[in-house]
């Protein structure tokens, strides 16, 4: 009877701790969620400036073209602008970057979960093996 009552606690050991695996790699996972909106949301807020900065490009070469400027390409107004627009388009790449790591650093921490929680039920196990063995009595030898 006590063997059926330490199997079940065992059961329920292991279950617990799937549920605690479960759990955290819920709340890995909703802390993803959480960096990855926000990476997001920077992301559209460089995307908005990037906007910006090429309609500012947009009407200056306007602006030069309508003062008759022939040579726009070359002005200083000009390159200014397009250096900020590459600047803003860099920003934006990054923004891709980041949520990648994100991704990846989810995976990996994902992983590390499964093995921690792995190895935990093996010690668990094998504490269960060792005390069925040390309960079975020897049998007599005929």
């Amino acid at each position: 009877m006590a063997d059926l009552f330490e199997k079940v606690k065992v059961m329920g050991q292991k279950a617990a701790l799937t549920a605690q695996q479960y759990g955290e790699t819920a709340l890995q996972w909703k802390m993803k969620l959480l960096k990855k909106q926000q990476q997001k949301l920077r992301q559209k807020l460089a995307a908005r400036k990037a906007e910006k900065v090429f309609s500012e490009f947009g009407l200056e070469i306007y602006r030069l073209i309508k003062e008759g400027v022939t040579d726009w390409q070359n002005a200083p107004s000009v390159k200014e602008k397009l250096e900020k627009m590459k600047l803003a388009e860099a920003d934006i790449a990054q923004f891709n970057q980041i949520i990648e790591e994100i991704e990846r650093a989810f995976e990996e921490k994902k992983r590390e979960i499964r093995e921690k929680f792995e190895a935990r039920k093996k010690k668990l196990e094998s504490s269960e093996a060792a005390q069925e063995q040390t309960e079975k009595p020897e049998e007599p030898a005929e």
